[in-house]
């Protein structure tokens, strides 16, 4: 009796240990598969853009957010232009390295509100509604856009003739301003985009 109790106890113990073993076995294999079909988040990086920051601010306020407008019916989103008095200036600029990969601004205005939109679509430069830069606008867009090195060069010498027509001294000082962040940019885009081309591209 003893005997076969030994042997039962035996074989048990033995059954148990294997079953553990391939349970700990299997969860280890499971983890690993886990951990390679959703690789780690990349950690959140965000950097302050001082030169950016000031040299937006400099523009004082001249800037409105946009107001987003969602279509539940079709699933889309509309952008719409800020129909509110209320301008703004920009506090700073942050960018996101991480898991985000974006740029954030913090707007103040002249009441000290203040609020955070995108760097890409989340405000916009209300002089880019004055008639006389319109066609300026729409040529540093496409120098921006443009890779070919030879376009951007006589581009270039087409945009500064039509800020030469440009009847207002004040409309001339913006996109004369605009002409030399765009020269700025295109040297280096680290430099940002021209104030005048904010929420425009």
């Amino acid at each position: 009796m003893n005997k076969t109790m030994k042997k039962i106890t035996v074989s048990s113990l033995t059954l148990l240990l294997s079953t553990s073993i391939l349970g700990i076995s299997v969860n280890a294999q499971n983890k690993q598969n886990n951990k390679d079909q959703y690789p780690k988040t990349p950690k959140e990086k965000i950097t302050f853009l001082k030169s950016l920051s000031e040299r937006l601010a400099k523009d004082g306020y001249t800037y409105k957010p946009y107001k987003v407008n969602y279509n539940d019916k079709n699933d889309s989103v509309e952008v719409l232009q800020s129909k509110r008095k209320t301008d703004y200036k920009v506090k700073g600029v942050w960018s996101y390295s991480g898991a985000t990969f974006s740029e954030g601004v913090k707007l103040v205005s002249k009441k000290g509100k203040e609020i955070t939109v995108s760097m890409i679509d989340g405000f916009y430069n209300k002089n880019a509604n004055i008639k006389s830069l319109k066609n300026i606008i729409k040529l540093e867009t496409s120098i921006m856009k443009s890779q070919n090195k030879r376009l951007i060069k006589k581009d270039f010498i087409k945009l500064e003739k039509m800020i030469s027509y440009i009847n207002s001294a004040k409309d001339k000082k913006i996109a004369k301003q605009s002409y030399e962040q765009l020269k700025s940019y295109v040297k280096d885009n680290s430099n940002g985009v021209p104030s005048l081309l904010v929420g425009q591209i």
